[in-house]
């Protein structure tokens, strides 16, 4: 093996971090209506806010 390779035991399970988790659902979240907001105010603009 090299020096600098990593070695994975696939017997080891990392704990669920709950936070990260959280964090990464909001970021999801946050996207989803990022996107659907700037489809609305681009529509809007298209249709001169009528």
């Amino acid at each position: 093996m090299e020096e600098g390779a990593v070695k994975l035991d696939k017997n080891k399970k990392t704990p669920f971090n709950r936070i990260k988790f959280k964090r990464r659902i909001g970021l999801v979240i946050y996207d989803i209506a990022s996107v659907i907001a700037a489809s609305y105010l681009a529509i809007l603009m298209r249709y001169e806010f009528h």
